[in-house]
Order: C-alpha cells, then sequence, then structure tokens
C-alpha cells in the first residue's frame, strides 16, 4: 500500500457506499472487486463517511439510502446505470415525482408526469421511463461522476453540462485461469444439463425481467430448431417480479427444449456461463448500463450478442454480435444465431476478440489504480 506521497497529495481515507456480497446483486459483486482493488492504494471505509466518499448508485431500490446519501453528502458517484427513473419513481411519493420530474425536465412536462406516475407498473417494459433518465440532481450535486461508456457520459451531460465525467470500462470480474477446462465444460453439459454433445445451447442469465427480451428469444430459439439446428435454451436467475414470472414462467416450463435453473454459487454460475455456445444477453429498452454478465461472458471465452441500442458495453467492433430492437428484433436474433450455430469459426473469432478486449481494457488492478489517483485530484480540488 501506498500512502499518495509520491503523487504529491495527501493521504485519503475513502468512504466506500454499495451493496455487497452476500447480496445477489452484480453491482455487489462489482463493488466488492473494486473495493479490493482500490484499497492496495489507501484506506477504504465500507459504509462509512471518509474524507471523500464514492458512492455506487444502480436503477433499482438496494440504491436508494446510497443515492440519498450521495444527495446529502456529495461525493464521487460510480453511475451504474445511466437512468434512475425506476429507482426514484419507486422511492418517492406523487408529489415529490412530479417535482423531480419538473426540475429535470421543465414544469410544462407535469402532465407528462402525472400520466407516467399512474403507468409506473409498466414501467419496466414501456420505454417512455428509459427515455427520462432524472439524472440531474444527483449530477449536479456530485463532485464528479464515473461511467462504464460513452453513451452514459453523453446522458448525464444532457442533464447537466458543467458535470465532470469519466470514462472506465465495467471491470472484468473474471480471475486469470478461471474457465472451465473443455473436459470439465463438457462433462457439467451431459451431467449437469443432460446434453448431446451436438446440441447448440443458448444461454440467458440474471435477473429476469422484461428488458431481457425472453420471448423474442424463445422465437429465435423456435426458429433455429425449425431450420434444423439442435438448439437448446438454458435461462438461469432469479425473476425480478412475480408478475413477470406468471408470464413468462408457463411459457418456459412448457417448452421442451428450455432448460430452467433459478440462483447458483459463484462456482456454479460460472459452469452454467461457460456452457453455452452463445450468451443472449439482450437489454431493451436499456438503462446505459453495462452489463457484468456480458463482460464476464467475454472473459470465458463464450460468444456474446447483445442489443445494438444499448452501448452500455462498449464492445469494440466483433467483440459482440449485435441485434437489432423493435419489430425486427426476433428475426434479427434468429438471423445471427443461426449464422453463429452453422459457423464454427465466426464463434471463435467474436470470442477471441471478446477476450481481447477484456484483457486490453478491463484489467480490475489497474483501472483501480488509475481511479484511485483520479478521485485524488477531484478531492484536492474540492477542498482548497
Amino acid at each position: 500500500m501506498t500512502d499518495g506521497s509520491a503523487h504529491g497529495h495527501a493521504a485519503m481515507n475513502l468512504g466506500y457506499f454499495a451493496p455487497l456480497p452476500p447480496l445477489a446483486s452484480g453491482v455487489a459483486d462489482y463493488a466488492a472487486r473494486m473495493l479490493r482493488g482500490l484499497s492496495q492504494y489507501g484506506s477504504v471505509l465500507p459504509n462509512r463517511t471518509g474524507g471523500c466518499n464514492l458512492y455506487h448508485v444502480g436503477n433499482n431500490r438496494l440504491h436508494a439510502e446510497i443515492y440519498a446519501r450521495a444527495i446529502a453528502e456529495p461525493g464521487i458517484v460510480l453511475l451504474h446505470d445511466a437512468v434512475l427513473h425506476h429507482l426514484l419513481i419507486g422511492c418517492f411519493e406523487q408529489a415529490r415525482y412530479i417535482e423531480e420530474f419538473a426540475y429535470n425536465y421543465g414544469a410544462w412536462v407535469e402532465d407528462l408526469a402525472r400520466d407516467l406516475w399512474r403507468s409506473r407498473a409498466r414501467a419496466m417494459s414501456d420505454p417512455r421511463y428509459f427515455r427520462y433518465p432524472l439524472l440531474r440532481r444527483l449530477a449536479e450535486r456530485s463532485l464528479a461522476l464515473v461511467v462504464h461508456s460513452e453513451d452514459a457520459r453523453r446522458a448525464v451531460l444532457t442533464h447537466a453540462p458543467e458535470a465532470r465525467v469519466r470514462v472506465i470500462p465495467h471491470l472484468n470480474l473474471e480471475e486469470p485461469g478461471a474457465a472451465p477446462t473443455p473436459a470439465v465444460r463438457e462433462r457439467f453439459r451431459r451431467e449437469s444439463l443432460g446434453l448431446r454433445s451436438v446440441d447448440f445451447l443458448l444461454g440467458v442469465y440474471g435477473h429476469l425481467r422484461e428488458t431481457k427480451r425472453i420471448g423474442s428469444v424463445l422465437a429465435a430459439l423456435d426458429a433455429l430448431r425449425e431450420k434444423g439446428v439442435p438448439a437448446k435454451l438454458l435461462v438461469a436467475g432469479a425473476f425480478a417480479s412475480d408478475d413477470y414470472a406468471r408470464m413468462i414462467l408457463p411459457r418456459l416450463e412448457a417448452h421442451p427444449a428450455v432448460i430452467l435453473r433459478g440462483g447458483s454459487s459463484e462456482a456454479e454460475f460460472r459452469l452454467l456461463l461457460s456452457a453455452a455456445d452463445v450468451c443472449v444477453n439482450l437489454k431493451y429498452p436499456g438503462a446505459g448500463e453495462s452489463s457484468g454478465i456480458a463482460v464476464r461472458a467475454m472473459a470465458l471465452g463464450v460468444p456474446l450478442v447483445v442489443s445494438e441500442s444499448t452501448g452500455g458495453d462498449g464492445c469494440p467492433p466483433g467483440a459482440a454480435v449485435p441485434i437489432r430492437t423493435g419489430p425486427a428484433e426476433a428475426a434479427s436474433l434468429a438471423e445471427s444465431l443461426l449464422w453463429l450455430a452453422w459457423d464454427a469459426s465466426a464463434r471463435i473469432a467474436v470470442a477471441r476478440a471478446a477476450r481481447e478486449d477484456c484483457l486490453a481494457r478491463r484489467d480490475p488492478d489497474r483501472i483501480c489504480e488509475e481511479l484511485w489517483w483520479w478521485m485524488k485530484e477531484i478531492r484536492s480540488v474540492a477542498i482548497r
């Protein structure tokens, strides 16, 4: 550990506010790895106030208290989602929600805010809630913000043009050598998932909600099977809401080519992810987020398909296969999956480009070192 003197700054105690394991959250896993990385450079105080505070903020209720503290005690915000609408509409009463909407977009849109409040039960599937990120207050209050993509940076600056924003890639959370060997992978596919060697496995992972586009994935699965591809679909994760489970779970349970798995341990999740021939990580509407599942698939060498409109992961060309959104989504997905199913060299090329991106840009220790010294610069300016 270094005290920072070589960089000409006094030592920094960093308050660190984030959900952390054992919470079942991608942000919690990310925050735990970043905590370990940052602790190499100074004192980091989990969920305690320091000389400077770093807040991990995402678009769900796990972050409600962290958001409130970031407003009350401004610091540096690591913004995991460039849309906070769903967080705030779940935290606020009607009057405060309408006030916040008007603060972001003007008093003339209060009627729209009232309509959105009345329709809030559909917030995860209605694109309007993603169109209005409600970022202004957090962006204006914070000393600086960290985001994972240029799209997220633009969203912040649209709401607060004077905000100081830094883009860092999403950390690669997979340790070197963590990928199962080919023999272990094949044994897991055969013994735990009941697959044949010829089966072409699609995988959908994580918190299952409307934005995962499972209906389109099922349509593409059927299209592959009609073309003679021995395709199966692994759906591994917990449903984000009972309403969505009631809507989609009967279709999954009735489908002869669907394998369902719920929550899993870290080791089993890695096996489930590595077992797929393609990771299907659609997200529409998107919240400007970067997907930890997508980055883990890239690191493990699993070819990845993503919604072209998300822009969250900042994947370079060739490291993931983009899928059109809107009415053409299911057809675009089926076309891309047919190509990947029939062309093993294409799968290898996508996986290689993804692994190279992880090695080149997503090393956690390097990113944490750069972030630490940048945060010290932000703090030194703030206390002058």
